[in-house]
């Protein structure tokens, strides 16, 4: 099954760039349905997301393939997004450590202005938006590493309804397996 491009965004930083494509989300959520990202997900609609201490303390009950998918939860409560806090972040990869840390102190202008953009968005539109994310990047001691993934943003809201936090959930796509989104050509091939 294809799924739908949205739009494709190109960011570069020296030697790493990466290729973000926002794939349309009915769609891609099929696809996702039975995998760890669609029963965060599926929690995510259940808890009140007025409230993010209830997502927070009841990702518990997710299955430990869910657990293990959110790798991120940004405080995106400042005005400004380079002022955004990561209050958690899993590191699954030899890049650096993100909790703690506010996207205008990460070592890549590429990351923070691709993940500025992301949160920026999800933020504005108040839903959940899912990437297919193909990036090469240079680590801290100079180690070249390919990631392809999929990954869902999901806006959690305060009293006021506006969205306080993002929790980041993904999964890492095998090279050997064909992207979600596939070729352009393809999906309107398939239409």
């Amino acid at each position: 099954m294809s799924v739908p491009i949205i739009s494709r965004i190109e960011y570069t930083d020296g030697r790493d760039s990466q290729v973000r494509m926002h794939l349309s989300f009915p769609e891609t959520l099929e696809i996702e349905n039975g995998t760890p990202l669609g029963e965060v997900y599926r929690h995510w609609l259940t808890c009140n997301v007025d409230d993010p201490g209830m997502f927070f303390e009841s990702r518990r009950y997710l299955s430990k393939e869910a657990q293990s998918t959110i790798s991120t939860i940004v405080d995106v409560s400042a005005d400004e997004p380079l002022e955004y806090l990561f209050r958690e972040h899993t590191l699954r990869t030899s890049f650096h450590f993100y909790a703690g840390l506010r996207i205008g102190e990460l070592r890549s202008r590429m990351a923070q202005k691709a993940l500025t953009d992301e949160y920026l968005y999800v933020k504005g539109k108040q839903e959940p938006v899912i990437h297919e994310v193909h990036e090469w990047r240079t680590t801290e001691n100079n180690t070249r590493v390919d990631r392809h993934y999929v990954k869902i943003n999901l806006p959690l809201f305060d009293q006021t309804g506006a969205v306080s936090y993002i929790v980041v959930a993904s999964r890492f796509l095998a090279p050997d397996i064909v992207p979600l989104s596939c070729a352009l050509e393809q999906s309107l091939l398939v239409r």
